[in-house]
């Protein structure tokens, strides 16, 4: 029974009105807001603003030159920590390569920054993960047939685009030898694929062993096309999901079987 101080019930126009406008902000919310969120600061990069890779360069900066150690990650797995340690020295020096080809006036500040991640990534503090794994060091290990891929595919392209940036670069000489090693390695692969672990191969890590050998022939100015054309055939036919197109995540080594995406 409705009492005499019970408001008004609304009209059945009033509801479908008030939802109607619920609804209506909902959707302007979900497809305005991220859209404008995520643009607000996107102009100074279309316009190449050099204050802007600046800041973005000194942040990085300041991380990477405090020494972080594998104790910084919490994953719940050292081997994890690892590599996550070696992937920011690798993120940030690649993030500094570039950084130097968009802005020339600064090139040598990001070299030499790129060759401070350069010698963190070669200590033996951050090649602890991959030495674990393989029972032996990567780079001690050049002669030999252990693949070590990811290790050595992520740190020669930060080798390779340094020496992109400074063509007098030090590290020269052992760009020339990873890629050999890379090379060869690959030449005497049944699948056409390299291992990162021992019984562990994930096509993403070869791309990146495939960009340092063309970023290698760039550098050095030798002709590495063969290869990457013969390598990028046979990763999109074998490698390839053909229903998505997206990378195959793992495969296995010996059949060349894909494992999910």
């Amino acid at each position: 029974m409705k009492t005499m101080n019970s408001p008004p019930r609304p009209s059945w126009r009033a509801r479908l009105a008030r939802m109607a406008v619920v609804n209506g902000a909902w959707a302007l919310g979900v497809l305005a807001i991220p859209h404008l969120w995520c643009m607000w600061q996107a102009s100074p990069w279309l316009r190449r603003d050099t204050r802007q890779t600046d800041r973005l360069a000194q942040g990085v900066a300041e991380w990477v030159t405090n020494s972080v150690t594998a104790e910084a990650f919490h994953t719940g797995d050292p081997q994890f920590d690892g590599e996550w340690l070696f992937g920011t020295y690798m993120m940030a020096g690649m993030g500094f390569g570039q950084a130097a080809l968009a802005h020339p006036e600064h090139r040598a500040e990001y070299s030499r920054l790129m060759a401070q991640c350069i010698e963190r990534l070669m200590s033996p503090e951050v090649r602890e993960f991959d030495r674990r794994m393989w029972g032996g060091d990567p780079i001690e290990a050049l002669d030999s047939d252990a693949h070590h891929a990811a290790f050595l595919g992520y740190l020669n392209m930060v080798l390779g685009l340094h020496r992109v940036v400074d063509t007098a670069s030090p590290y020269a000489a052992l760009n020339d030898r990873i890629t050999d090693a890379l090379v060869r390695r690959l030449d005497r692969a049944p699948s056409g694929i390299l291992k990162s672990y021992p019984g562990e191969a994930y096509p993403l890590d070869n791309c990146a062993v495939i960009a340092s050998i063309g970023l290698h022939g760039r550098a050095a100015g030798m002709d590495h096309r063969a290869l990457l054309e013969c390598w990028s055939a046979n990763c999109r036919n074998r490698w390839v999901d053909p229903a998505t197109g997206l990378l195959i995540q793992a495969v296995n080594p010996g059949g060349g079987t894909g494992s999910g995406l």
